[in-house]
């Protein structure tokens, strides 16, 4: 009958008999690069700014304000920045009354993305950061407690990291495989005495 498929029948009109594909023909040659982007585990970024104008107990009270501020300054979202305030260390100049360090670290930050965040972090300077608090801290009413904070200064970022990031590799330059050396240097010398 019409669109009734039987292969044995040639009558059948519209219908054409063929077996079914192969979904992906098999590869009979190697490939040369993996079939899909390694994946890396994500990192952790830390740093520390040091401000003045605030109190340890007002600190560490709004402490989400400083967590706003930095992943604000980072471009990240807040969940993923903690933050701790201590009274700060002296350090090669006398430090005014009341400073504070607020260390921060960025948990979870995609290896495709850390180069940037880093960036960020590294190019901010103490005015963007100020900034960044009184903004935070209007958004969470907290005003009152840092009207009269100050930045006096920004650490380094380091990467808590574990693995590589895009473009690095995954080694430090110079730190070769010692039995690839040594095989090298076996191979010249049996060219040489050859």
């Amino acid at each position: 009958g019409w669109g009734v498929h039987n292969c044995a029948h040639n009558e059948d009109i519209g219908v054409i008999c063929a077996a079914p594909a192969a979904p992906y023909p098999p590869t009979y040659q190697p490939t040369f690069a993996p079939p899909y982007q390694p994946t890396f585990a994500p990192t952790t970024l830390a740093g520390s700014i040091r401000v003045e104008g605030i109190s340890l107990s007002d600190a560490e009270a709004n402490e989400e304000v400083f967590e706003y501020a930095i992943a604000d300054v980072a471009g990240v979202y807040e969940d993923s920045v903690d933050v701790e305030v201590s009274t700060a260390t002296r350090r090669r100049r006398l430090l005014q009354a009341g400073a504070l360090d607020v260390a921060y670290s960025i948990r979870d930050v995609k290896a495709s993305e850390a180069d940037d965040v880093e960036a960020a972090l590294e190019s901010a300077t103490a005015e963007d950061y100020e900034a960044a608090i009184l903004r935070a801290a209007f958004d969470l009413n907290s005003v009152a407690a840092f009207q009269s904070i100050t930045v006096v200064e920004v650490s380094d970022v380091s990467d808590e990291g574990s693995t590589a990031r895009s473009g690095g590799g995954g080694k430090k330059a110079g730190g070769g495989n010692p039995v690839t050396f040594l095989g090298v240097i076996v191979g010249v010398v049996v060219l040489v005495v050859l």
